[in-house]
């Protein structure tokens, strides 16, 4: 963009600076790990892939962060002294914590996991109260940054497909209707009020092409 300047009746093309927009930067990535070392690591494994990382170190830490600033991925480690993880995530998809203007409610924040706990009852747990992933310790730096983009993109998708609390495009979730198809636990753990959803939509749209286009399952379910 450009910006014509007439002192003394001479036009001079001058270039104007936009301001990026905050959605068109990096990612914002929250780390809550007590060991100073593995928080070191963690962090600039992801700045050495270009994000934007905070780092803290108890729980009190995590909640100012999040009242000051909005966030697009919060990595988490389970085993903390004061409060675990698990109980941490569980406030964040209870809608615990200040959501910021213009940004996604802070329950609908990306949570994944780091733990020393890598049995798959401790797995299934973190999934169950809302992470998006669960990586066991030890991990390779590989293995982490593949995952963050794995959930980051999800995320990222979601938005642009219109997901919102509750409603999705052309969608009505009705928690109240009598369930006609009951959503996997990865959906209802990120919409956390809502276990069964009617649709409402033309009746010249078949419900199992809707399922299968908006939430990418075999769908099982019949038109009414």
């Amino acid at each position: 963009m450009f910006l014509i300047d007439f002192h003394d009746k001479i036009a001079y093309a001058l270039p104007m600076k936009t301001l990026p927009s905050p959605h068109s930067l990096p990612p914002r990535i929250l780390i809550f790990e007590d060991d100073a070392g593995m928080r070191t690591l963690v962090q600039r494994a992801l700045q050495g892939e270009g994000y934007r990382v905070r780092g803290v170190e108890s729980g009190d830490e995590m909640w100012d962060a999040l009242a000051n600033a909005a966030v697009d991925l919060i990595i988490l480690d389970v085993m903390l002294p004061a409060v675990s993880g698990i109980e941490l995530c569980r406030a964040l998809c209870a809608g615990y914590g200040k959501s910021h203007e213009g940004e996604a409610p802070l329950r609908q924040t990306p949570v994944v996991m780091l733990s020393a706990r890598g049995g798959e009852g401790d797995r299934v747990l973190g999934l169950e109260i809302g992470a998006d992933d669960y990586v066991a310790k030890p991990f390779s730096q590989k293995k982490l940054l593949a995952r963050v983009r794995a959930v980051l993109r999800c995320g990222q998708t979601q938005m642009a497909r219109g997901f919102k609390a509750g409603e999705a495009s052309f969608l009505r979730l009705d928690a109240g209707s009598a369930p006609c198809f009951s959503l996997p636990p990865s959906f209802t753990a990120r919409r956390r009020s809502v276990r069964s959803v009617s649709f409402a939509f033309p009746s010249s749209l078949k419900s199992s092409a809707l399922i299968s286009t908006c939430f990418m399952l075999s769908p099982r379910a019949k038109d009414r």
